[in-house]
């Protein structure tokens, strides 16, 4: 995805991708030293298009608590693999990270999950 992102942003002159990965990601393809190399396979393969990840170095459960004093309606964001209707699944690794992180931020998920999420001592360092 960040390939095709990375050629539309030559196309359309922008200076830049963004993508919010975080410290805390258990994904590989969003571990610190991946978004380093890509971002060196992207400056080999085009000049002007600058990666950032501006929360590469924080958690789930920062980046929850910094949108909150801003003010961010959490209502409108998604994490879910696996979406049903209007409402995320509760099933997907995502939907678990992403209420452990509300969790262990001491904020309120607003969303809707089509099956509840029930967390246990496993996923509470994952926020």
């Amino acid at each position: 995805m960040l390939s095709r992102a990375t050629g539309y942003a030559e196309l359309i002159g922008a200076g830049g991708i963004a993508i919010g990965v975080t410290a805390n990601s258990v994904y590989p393809d969003c571990k610190p030293v991946y978004m380093y190399a890509l971002h060196r396979m992207m400056n080999l393969a085009i000049r002007g298009v600058e990666l950032h990840t501006p929360l590469l170095r924080m958690t789930k459960a920062e980046v929850i608590r910094c949108g909150n004093a801003l003010g961010v309606d959490f209502n409108i964001t998604r994490s879910c693999y696996n979406p049903r209707e209007t409402m995320a699944c509760g099933e997907c690794d995502s939907c678990i990270l992403r209420r452990a992180a509300f969790d262990e931020a001491g904020v309120s998920d607003p969303i809707s999950y089509f099956k509840p999420i029930q967390l246990d001592n496993r996923f509470k360092h994952l926020g």
